[in-house]
């Protein structure tokens, strides 16, 4: 389909502009379809027959860099909500630079006895020492990167977009969005390249015609792929581009007619208005209306900020949740110190190896940097069924959103269940811990009274599981997400993972080493920091084992314990203190001393054991 497109509109151009070499938009999905047409017929597609553009329209770009929702951008279809958008935006920037230069006001004038520092080396050693200040500072960027993107095109800039552009894919690769982190440099390459592959086209795009003016207001340009939709709006709204993909001959006479017939509907309507009244040139916020509600806005919001602490001004070294007050854990701390440096050396990295030097392909794994392992059954004993009456709600209203939550921050998440043998030693175990009564777990029956008698059968959980894992990977849709579930002895992956051998088939009966198995999985497909969530001292100390033959620049997190009792254990660290054949040996010296199935010396507890443990 792409390639008969790229025929169509390059006899489409060579009949109005004989000579002209084609000038084609795609969006991210279709840009990558398109550059792997050109990259495999160059002789008929490629870079120097035609110029294929990412139309990276500043709504998309918005929601990939993580600065707003995705269900934000569903609104942004329509130009009103885009204007509304892009004003949240612009107040937000201007109530955190205001709040930024209060904090300096008031270090000023505490410096009453030194000369204060210049704002930008303020700035600079706050953002180095005191981590809230870092994390709104990071905000507060990406708000201002966002708006110079958009200024980019609304002036047809194009040097400013190139330049914007390169920032933007920084923050791709930093938040784990590797299609547009893969695919936006090989745009900005073929960019750069512009002058020597297409001269004229390079010279055009320099002197604005990137963009497409629709009316002579100032600061109205447009991005082309937008212009396109709103034609094909235009044209749509008279009925005159239904079923047009059917037909080749119809789609060539569309695209050749469609600008004049969008031109003049827009004629006609331009007919309408009062005769002799001069064209309005100024653009729709230059008026004091406009500008007074702005003030008053970003005024409003600085108080309401102001109420919940100037961010510029906390001075502890924790990060700190502005309305919650809740402090974020030490992977979340890391994150933030890291992220720019991160983005940075991910991008120069794939572009010196996929574009430059070309050691790799375009198309070679990107690492992402997040991932999260759960025991599965561990989450089930916290998530108690309080609110939900049947298995599916139970799935759909606790456990689904629970796992939601935990998503959003990470690029990866394995979700591995226990095995229950009947022959195992465990099964004793568990048998000591009583009885319970064998239920169906279907979706629409009913969730039993007594939560913890019902796990305590083992089919009752093992159908639990599978009723569970069948729900969220149904629910699981995310394209730049990757969701791992064990299903018994296999791993089911979505979207598919390519090579699963070694973690599947796997016969081990828990979690808690199972989840280790991942852990490695992981590690070899690049992803560098992981945490597993658990609530068992067992893999605490596995985990510390296995972090003793991760790479340097790996981290293994443990978010270990429930309630008050839950800490963040930096397996990696904890390794890193320990001699290396004293960290591979510390689950035999586990089991030694006291496990589930090893009853511990008498009189003798770990500390002892551990006081003499040989270095």
């Amino acid at each position: 389909m792409i390639k008969h497109s790229l025929d169509v509109i390059s006899k489409a151009v060579e009949h109005l502009n004989p000579g002209q070499s084609p000038v084609v938009t795609f969006d991210q999905p279709l840009y990558a379809l398109a550059k792997q047409i050109q990259f495999k017929w160059p002789e008929k597609y490629g870079e120097d027959k035609l110029v294929v553009m990412f139309c990276c329209g500043w709504v998309k770009a918005l929601v990939q860099a993580d600065i707003s929702s995705p269900g934000t951008a569903n609104s942004f279809l329509k130009a009103a909500h885009v204007s509304r958008t892009r004003r949240a935006h612009q107040i937000t920037a201007a109530a955190l630079n205001v709040l930024q230069h209060q904090a300096y006001d008031n270090y000023c004038q505490t410096q009453t006895d030194e000369v204060p520092l210049e704002f930008e080396a303020w700035c600079s050693q706050r953002a180095v020492n005191i981590l809230q200040f870092q994390y709104w500072s990071i905000v507060l960027e990406l708000e201002l990167l966002m708006l110079v993107f958009v200024w980019s095109l609304r002036e047809a800039s194009f040097s400013i977009y190139l330049d914007a552009l390169t920032e933007l894919a920084k923050w791709f690769h930093a938040m784990d969005h590797t299609h547009y982190a893969r695919w936006i440099p090989v745009h900005l390459r073929n960019m750069a390249e512009l002058p020597r592959t297409h001269p004229s086209i390079a010279q055009e795009f320099r002197a604005g015609n990137f963009t497409v003016e629709k009316t002579k207001r100032v600061f109205s340009s447009i991005a082309i792929y937008q212009a396109h939709e709103q034609m094909n709006a235009c044209i749509k709204g008279d009925g005159g581009a239904v079923g047009l993909t059917d037909n080749p001959s119809a789609l060539l006479r569309w695209m050749v007619a469609g600008p004049e017939v969008a031109r003049s509907i827009q004629e006609f309507e331009a007919s309408s208005k009062e005769p002799g009244r001069p064209d309005d040139t100024s653009h729709h916020d230059q008026t004091t209306s406009v500008q007074v509600s702005f003030i008053k806005d970003v005024r409003s919001l600085v108080t309401a900020i102001e109420h919940l602490g100037n961010p510029f001004e906390e001075d502890s070294m924790d990060l700190i949740a502005l309305h919650s007050k809740e402090i974020a854990g030490p992977s979340a701390v890391e994150a933030v110190r890291k992220v720019k440096q991160t983005g940075k050396h991910q991008f120069e990295a794939f572009t010196r190896e996929c574009l430059v030097e070309r050691t790799k392909p375009v198309d070679d794994t990107i690492p992402r940097n997040k991932l999260m392992v759960f025991d599965g059954a561990a989450i089930i004993q916290m998530l108690k069924p309080t609110s939900v009456k049947t298995f599916n709600e139970y799935a759909h209203e606790i456990f689904i959103p629970y796992l939601t939550s935990k998503l959003e921050s990470v690029s990866r998440l394995d979700l591995v269940w226990d095995r229950y043998l009947s022959e195992s030693l465990k099964a004793a175990t568990r048998a000591k811990r009583g009885k319970g009564v064998q239920r169906r777990v279907v979706g629409a029956a009913a969730i039993p009274r007594n939560w913890q008698n019902f796990l305590r059968v083992d089919s009752n959980k093992t159908e639990l599981f599978t009723l569970l894992s069948d729900a969220l990977l149904r629910w699981f849709v995310q394209e730049d997400k990757q969701l791992v579930v064990t299903d018994d002895v296999e791993v089911l992956s979505k979207p598919p993972l390519p090579d699963l051998s070694s973690i599947a088939p796997c016969t081990h009966e828990e979690a808690d080493s199972r989840m280790l198995l991942h852990v490695a999985h992981a590690a070899r497909n690049d992803h560098q920091k992981i945490m597993i969530q658990t609530v068992d001292t067992d893999v605490v100390v596995m985990a510390v084992a296995v972090a003793q033959g991760l790479q340097p620049e790996d981290e293994l997190w443990v978010a270990f314990g429930t309630g008050k009792s839950f800490r963040y254990l930096a397996a990696h660290e904890i390794a890193a203190g320990l001699v290396p054949e004293k960290a591979r040996a510390l689950p035999v010296f586990h089991a030694l001393t006291g496990c589930d199935t090893v009853s511990s010396f008498v009189g003798h507890g770990k500390k002892t054991a551990w006081a003499v443990f040989p270095e």
